[in-house]
């Protein structure tokens, strides 16, 4: 935060260009809104930037993750039907589960009857001492 406030005051800088993660862009997005400043290109696949209301000075230079996950899926499905797939847990259970769930559409709208993707839950393994 404050490196952008240092940017924006003291440099003078109109815009800030292909910033790096979610966290760090919404950290900043009220202060750089306010100050009409835009993130432009944010390196962000979070689906949150697409609602031009509430972020109207953000573009994105990413696809969305979900956008993301659907064509990788896809692309499984389609040049490795038989091939078992495992979803490590990434940041949280929230997010495989919606990775699972992408698939899991993605593969009800495939055409090959042939296809399979285990959206089973990946345990985490104890740590080993």
């Amino acid at each position: 935060m404050e490196q952008a406030r240092k940017l924006v005051e003291q440099d003078n800088v109109r815009f800030l260009y292909n910033a790096l993660g979610t966290s760090a862009n919404t950290a900043v997005r009220p202060y750089l809104a306010a100050r009409k400043v835009p993130q432009v290109l944010i390196n962000s696949g979070a689906s949150k930037w697409l609602a031009p209301a509430e972020n109207p000075w953000v573009t994105t230079g990413l696809p969305q993750n979900r956008t993301e996950a659907v064509i990788f899926a896809r692309h499984i499905l389609e040049t490795m039907p038989d091939t078992k797939v495992g979803l490590r847990p990434m940041i949280s259970a929230r997010i495989t589960s919606r990775v699972c769930a992408t698939a899991s559409a993605t593969r009800q709208t495939t055409t090959s009857s042939r296809s399979r993707l285990s959206t089973s839950p990946i345990r985490r393994s104890t740590p080993r001492s």
